[in-house]
């Protein structure tokens, strides 16, 4: 059965607090039940399983050749070659499906500058390196490259993600734009393994000086830049490789100095941080809700298997949920004054409490953090601290839903 909606339900929590940095934590924290506010504000969060009734989706119109030819010519797609003619008949009407991949969208909406990561969930034995793609009404059509993202981090995951890297040089092209987008996903042998159809609607970043306060809108974090260049995104493992030293002594395993150099052994081991979704909601009154959950896999040296080469884990979920308020200004940007999320009480060895400590928050408060609205659905954090990092949230009406 597979369980990336089991997500939404993990509430297995670590602690540790970063407000203008992402890094993993290591300290241990308590499982937890869900209390009634937690359960409130998950209630008001759109059902993901109901069709996504966004009022900006985009709608398309048939393109005229020249304008379809150069935007295709215009994409940003990781090593892009540009094909003549057609998709193939048999292949557009479906005839070589051969699993029924998901995507992460139907809508893709994108604004200059930006890189868009498209998610397709896959099996894992199911090699996707290639794809073929068009805009319709061009005269030719492209072939494109996935970033394979690899086995997901829970081990119960059966699903493995490969990412669609989307951009578009808009300069000699007039906005807003609007199309469909043919997506057929190869496998290592250049077999289309299945089809899908994306709207795609290109923004003027013109700002949003429209913003209303909708509590039936979020804000999602999207991506994280760092100096212009992709730095993480929600469900993106960072994985760190490394090798620790051990000892093994008559068949006993165990991580101490006191080891005689004969007896000594490395083991390798990967550790991993992943924040798999965090968004905003602004409410009217100036106040704001969101939640966070993330996933951390450390390495347990006392539990690792240096006779064998084994490495052990920690593994741990992380769930936050904050409120806090904000301010909307006269020249399109936006101020969070506050937030404050779920604690964790700490305790000495020998029971005293030591403190309470905040859980990770990852949207950054003023002086800061400043928002800016980039367009209808793109909001930009960038940093005070350092300018040259900046986190994009992006306007949604349900969480992580999967389409055909």
């Amino acid at each position: 059965m597979k369980k990336w909606i089991q997500l939404f339900l993990a509430l297995v929590l670590m602690t540790g607090l970063s407000l203008c940095s992402e890094t993993p934590d290591d300290m241990e924290a308590p499982i937890e039940e869900q209390t009634d506010e937690q359960e409130d504000v998950l209630d008001s969060v759109p059902d993901s399983s109901d069709e996504e009734a966004d009022d900006s989706k985009a709608t398309n119109t048939v393109l005229d050749a020249e304008t379809a030819n150069k935007i295709t010519e215009n994409l940003v797609i990781d090593d892009k070659v540009i094909l003549p003619g057609d998709l193939p008949n048999n292949i557009k009407n479906g005839e070589s499906i051969l699993e029924d991949l998901k995507f992460d969208t139907d809508t893709l909406f994108y604004i200059d500058g930006l890189t868009k990561r498209v998610r397709v969930r896959k099996s894992p034995n199911r090699s996707l390196p290639t794809f073929l793609a068009r805009v319709v009404g061009s005269d030719f059509y492209i072939q494109g490259s996935f970033q394979e993202a690899g086995k997901q981090q829970k081990e119960e995951e059966e699903d493995t993600l490969a990412i669609l890297n989307f951009g578009l040089e808009t300069t000699d092209l007039e906005l807003p734009l609007n199309f469909d987008l043919e997506i057929l996903p190869q496998d290592s042998e250049g077999t289309v393994v299945d089809t899908t159809s994306i709207d795609v609607g290109i923004e003027d970043t013109n700002g949003n000086c429209n913003f209303k306060p909708d509590d039936s809108v979020l804000w999602e974090w999207i991506a994280t830049i760092q100096d212009k260049t992709f730095y993480l995104a929600p469900m993106y493992p960072q994985i760190t490789s490394g090798s620790v030293l051990g000892c093994c002594e008559n068949g006993i395993s165990s991580y101490t100095v006191n080891c005689k150099t004969s007896s000594q052994r490395s083991v390798d081991y990967e550790t991993i941080f992943t924040v798999e979704l965090e968004y905003l909601k602004f409410y009217s009154h100036g106040h704001l809700g969101g939640e966070l959950f993330q996933y951390t896999q450390n390495l347990d040296v006392g539990n690792t298997d240096f006779c064998g080469g084994n490495a052990g884990y920690m593994r741990r979920n992380t769930y936050n949920i904050y409120n806090g308020k904000y301010t909307f200004n006269p020249d399109c940007s936006l101020t969070i004054d506050s937030i404050e999320g779920l604690t964790d009480a700490i305790y000495a060895p020998n029971g005293d409490f030591i403190a309470d400590v905040p859980r990770p928050v990852y949207v950054g408060t003023s002086p800061a953090s400043q928002y800016e609205f980039l367009s209808p659905h793109f909001l930009k954090e960038t940093r005070s601290v350092d300018a040259t990092l900046e986190r994009i949230y992006e306007r949604r009406t349900n969480t992580l839903k999967w389409y055909d």
